[in-house]
Parts: structure tokens; C-alpha cells; sequence
């Protein structure tokens, strides 16, 4: 398991954020792997326009991500054929986390709380 050790730790939790925002929920809905999402124009195109409003309040909060959205959605494709737990879980169950995976970080860079 890689653990890079970083003195910019807020820029690598708002690429977190890049794909918990776009790609956990977008996964959800579709119940696809990350590739097969990535692979798909139309929703690769959904998935694209979400990371893009990100990188925009990232930006007005003063944070230039280390990543691109090009790399970011090349990195998930990377992963492969891997399920995130949001689709495999909304299977079974229909509450989804999104409050958990997005608005926890919004809450934390608006000084509202810390994750």
C-alpha cells in the first residue's frame, strides 16, 4: 500500500474529493465499474463536468489541485473493473452516502467542521 508522505495535505484530500464527488455517486447510478464509466462518452461526459465544478471551488478557495481532470479519470480508469462500495452497496441497501463523501469535505474547508 502506497503512503506518501506530503506537507500538502488539503490539495491531496480535494483530489479525493475530485472523485468522491464525481465517480462515487455517478457509480451508484450506474452500477458500473470505474472503467467501464470512464470508457462510456456519455458518462464519462457526467463525470467530467462534475470534476470540472469541483476544480472550480477548489480554485475559489484558493487550492490548485496537483492533478488534472484528465489524469484523475486516467488514474480511475487505471483501477479497472473495481466496484466502489456505493454501487455494490446500493444493491442492498437504497440510502446512499453522498452527505458522508461530499458535503463532510465542504463543511471542513468552510470552517464549519473537520472530517
Amino acid at each position: 500500500m502506497r503512503c506518501p508522505v506530503t506537507t500538502r495535505i488539503r490539495h491531496e484530500i480535494w483530489v479525493k474529493v475530485l472523485g468522491n464527488a464525481s465517480l462515487n455517486p455517478v457509480s451508484a447510478l450506474t452500477r458500473a465499474t470505474l472503467v467501464q464509466m470512464v470508457r462510456d462518452p456519455g458518462v464519462c461526459s457526467v463525470i467530467r463536468n462534475i470534476m470540472q465544478e469541483v476544480e472550480e471551488v477548489s480554485r475559489k478557495l484558493g487550492m490548485e489541485l496537483p492533478v488534472s481532470i484528465d489524469q484523475r479519470i486516467a488514474g480511475a480508469e487505471k483501477v479497472g473493473e473495481h466496484k466502489n462500495l456505493n454501487a455494490a452497496g446500493s444493491r442492498s441497501r437504497p440510502a446512499i452516502e453522498l452527505e458522508a463523501l461530499v458535503g463532510a469535505w465542504s463543511n471542513w474547508e468552510s470552517g464549519l467542521a473537520c472530517p
